[in-house]
Parts: structure tokens; sequence; C-alpha cells
């Protein structure tokens, strides 16, 4: 409180900075030095220091994954395709109407005393990894708080692993590998290398004749058929993580033999 005004009041209010009113969608996103500058003082807190808390800051690690001139430089579950991989989409965030979030639902048991983390609005993230749940939409407003499932669904381990690494990747900026420790941005190529040699076998319609592609297929449909989880299929996050996942974790218990030059990063061997 400042003042007798609640951090969402100043925030209502304008801030000052030039923006128009919502400002609190882009202040997490990409606030002015003036902003950070003022922080710093307040707090000596580094202005580099709090620039990385802001998703602005994470793009560079971003980059190679949703940005499709990257594509075609790294392979994993096969050879590197030629003609150059398909233009896929380079959206980071999700796109979220006013009040709607993707969130776990144990982290928000305590709202408005608990927070909604940055890594929730990444595409990319389709899990939580402290509790291991789904991320599920929910409307917040004031300290309402409204989930749209009946009921939180639990993540599939694999997911889980990969989410777990894309967060440790966010929040660190690298990951530890069966094949060593590498830098946030490279993971995050190495899986939009693996989805879009996925996607591209899709578009095939069968005729795929690639035994890593064709093996992980099966995979995600007995997976799915197993599970008879529908959402998965009607998703396309959700299709694309477990399509992402199961391939990465096939390498790793070696279920598949890659042929991709940059498969050895999930193998010991």
């Amino acid at each position: 409180m400042i003042y007798g005004f609640s951090v969402r009041d100043l925030i209502q209010h304008d801030l000052g900075f030039g923006r128009p009113l919502r400002q609190k969608d882009w202040l997490d996103i990409d606030p002015p030095d003036g902003i950070l500058e003022a922080l710093s003082a307040r707090t000596r807190v580094p202005v580099e220091r709090l620039k990385r808390t802001t998703i602005s800051s994470l793009r560079p690690f971003l980059f190679a994954y949703f940005d499709w001139k990257y594509y075609g430089h790294n392979s994993v579950l096969v050879e590197p395709a030629q003609p150059p991989p398909l233009r896929l989409s380079k959206w980071v965030l999700r796109q979220e109407r006013e009040n709607y979030f993707n969130a776990c639902r144990s982290c928000l048991q305590t709202y408005p005393n608990a927070g909604l983390l940055l890594p929730w609005r990444f595409r990319i993230i389709t899990s939580c990894p402290v509790h291991g749940m789904m991320l599920e939409p929910v409307r917040i407003i004031e300290d309402s708080v409204r989930w749209f499932n009946a009921e939180a669904e639990e993540a599939p381990e694999m997911v889980r692993l990969i989410d777990l690494r894309s967060w440790t990747a966010l929040t660190t900026g690298s990951v530890e590998l069966p094949g060593g420790i590498i830098h946030a941005g490279f993971w995050f190529c190495l899986l939009r290398t693996i989805q879009d040699e996925l996607t591209r076998a899709l578009l095939l319609f069968g005729s795929c004749q690639q035994k890593p592609i064709v093996a992980v297929l099966a995979a995600v449909d007995q997976f799915l058929h197993a599970t008879g989880r529908t959402s998965w299929n009607s998703r396309l996050e959700r299709k694309r993580a477990i399509g992402i996942a199961t391939a990465i974790d096939m390498i790793e218990k070696g279920a598949v033999f890659p042929e991709g030059l940059d498969a050895w990063y999930f193998s010991v061997n």
C-alpha cells in the first residue's frame, strides 16, 4: 500500500510513461528504462539484474525457437532437412484476453497471496514443474478466481521433465542434458528442431519412411489412446508438447535411434 493506494490502483490510473491504460500487461514484458531506473534507485538492485526479470530479456534465448530464419541449422531425429524446414508460428507469448490466463491450480490456491508467474505466459511451458499439473485456463477479477476446467489434470511424467528443463533454461540460462550442459538458447533451438521434424512428417500423410519419426509418432498415438486424453488432440500446444517430450524420452531411453547431428545431447553414449 502506498498512501492508501494498492498496486492495482496505481497501475490502473496510469504510471505516467506514455503508454495506454492497461500497463500491467506490459510491465513484466518490456518496461521502459525509466521504470527500471526508478526501481533500481529505490531497491538498490542493479538495472541489468532487474532487466533479467522481464520477458524482453529472454528474447535472445527464445529467438532460435520462434524465428523461422534459424530453422534447418540443427537436426535431431533425422538428417538435416532438404528443402529447408517449414515455417510455423513464431509467437512467443500466449494470446491472453483481459483477466484470462493459463496457470497452475495448486500455485494459485492462496491467491491473492500468490503471484502469476512469467513462464506461464510462454507457449512452450504447458505444465507446472513444482506441482506436476497441467497449466489450465483461469479468469481472475479482483480477488475472484474462476477455473474453467472441472478439476486439475496431472501432467505426463515426460512432459513434466521437458517443462522443468525449459523452466530451468528460462530462470538460469542453461540446461543439463545427458550429453552435457548447454546454453538456454540452444535448448529451445533443439526443441524447435524436433517439433519441425515431426510436423513435416505429419504433413506427408502417412508416407514417411524415416524410422525414428515413425517410431515416435506411433508412441504418441499409443499414449493418446491409452490415456484417453481427448484434449491432447484438440489443443495444439499440448499436441506439440507430447510429441517433443515423447521423442526426447525415447532417445534418452534408447527406444529409438536418431539420425540427426545433435541427437547426442540426449544420450550418455
